[in-house]
Formats: C-alpha cells, structure tokens, sequence
C-alpha cells in the first residue's frame, strides 16, 4: 500500500516534469516560428535603407545640398517605414481591435 502510493507520486512528479518541459519546447517553438518575421521585416528595412541611400548618393553626385540630401533621406526613410504600421493601427482602431493597437503601442514604445 505504501509502496503503491510511492509510485503514484513519484508518477505524478514525472507526469508534471513532462507537462513542464511540453511547454517549454512549445514556447521555444513559437521563437523558432517568429525568426523567420524577424528576418524578413529586417530585410525589407534594409532593402528600404539602401534604396533611400542610393537616392541620396545620387543626389550628392549631383551636387545637390548635402543638408537638403540628408533631410530628404531622414524623411523617406521614416515616412516609409511608418506607412504600414500606421495603415494597420488605423485599421485596429477603426474595428475596435484594441489588441492590436496596444501590440503598437507597445512594439514603438508608445504611452
């Protein structure tokens, strides 16, 4: 009887050891899944910084104002890469879809 019981916790120890290491590898999944979000929305960002970057070389190759040329760029490239994080957080705010908005306002660090 004794012995019984024994076995039953030492079971239900290792059936919470597993339970715990199943969600662990879960959480560890999702990471892996998001790598490849993460490295596209570098790439894209990148890809924008280099065409921007073009720009602004060919327009100091034309002679152009360097403080013009460097505003510009500023400009572009924040202008660029706002555009679609402000579509989507007007779309979450005209359907109500509050989770979203406070993901944004997280992700930017905003109040």
């Amino acid at each position: 009887n004794e012995n019984l019981h024994s076995r039953e916790c030492a079971a239900e120890q290792a059936e919470s050891m597993v339970d715990i290491q199943v969600q662990q590898y879960i959480k560890s999944m999702r990471v892996v899944e998001t790598a490849d979000a993460i490295s596209s929305f570098r790439v894209k960002l990148e890809r924008l910084c280099n065409q921007e970057l073009e720009h602004a070389v060919a327009a100091l190759d034309k002679n152009k104002d360097p403080y013009e040329v460097v505003t510009r760029l500023a400009r572009a490239l924040t202008q660029k890469a706002l555009h679609q994080p402000t579509k989507c957080l007007r779309d979450a705010a005209f359907h109500n879809r509050k989770g979203e908005i406070e993901l944004i306002k997280e992700l930017f660090e905003l109040p």
